[in-house]
């Protein structure tokens, strides 16, 4: 949540480069509208939160088996008492909190993408005859910061799957 208003406040701030019509409203309502499907409609939005829950789930389930059997969590966000290497969480309790911590991997992307599609409308906009390299550029963008933002917050995650999987096997657990 902590994005939002600095994001709020750029997104309006593009506003400005719109031009001084009568029906400027128009405009902007369009604009706005336009800018919001581009979002809704974009799969590099979405890509970030499901690596992100993906991998946080897979972690999850796959320490099961070695909770089962006496390991504890190293993870304070999935400990009873908050502190590292104890007591996990529930498993229902642990899907909430991968939900939780996935939302703002969600909020981050939104952000991006909002941003990057007002100021590639905008450039458009003022360079219409520049257009496919614009929205060339929208997408290099789009996917490198998704790309990123994937990897970041979920590569920990599906390395430790791995890693419990392999224990869990050599252990002979099921």
């Amino acid at each position: 949540m902590k994005l939002i208003a600095p994001a709020l406040l750029c997104f309006l701030s593009l506003f400005i480069g719109l031009p001084q019509q009568a029906n400027a409203q128009n405009r902007v309502g369009q604009f706005l509208k336009d800018t919001a499907k581009d979002v809704v409609l974009d799969s590099t939005t979405y890509g970030p939160f499901g690596a992100s829950w993906l991998s946080k789930q897979l972690d999850w389930n796959s320490s099961q088996v070695l909770f089962r059997n006496g390991y504890v969590e190293d993870n304070p966000d999935f400990t009873i008492n908050g502190l590292s290497h104890d007591k996990p969480v529930g498993y229902w309790s642990g899907n909430a909190r991968i939900v939780r911590v996935s939302l703002p991997v969600l909020q981050l992307s939104l952000v991006n993408n909002m941003l990057t599609s007002a100021i590639e409308r905008m450039l458009i906009y003022h360079y219409p005859e520049h257009r496919k390299f614009i929205k060339a550029l929208g997408w290099v963008e789009k996917i490198a910061v998704s790309g990123y933002i994937s990897y970041k917050y979920s590569h920990g995650n599906f390395r430790q799957w791995q890693i419990n999987k392999d224990k869990a096997r050599q252990l002979g657990y099921k």
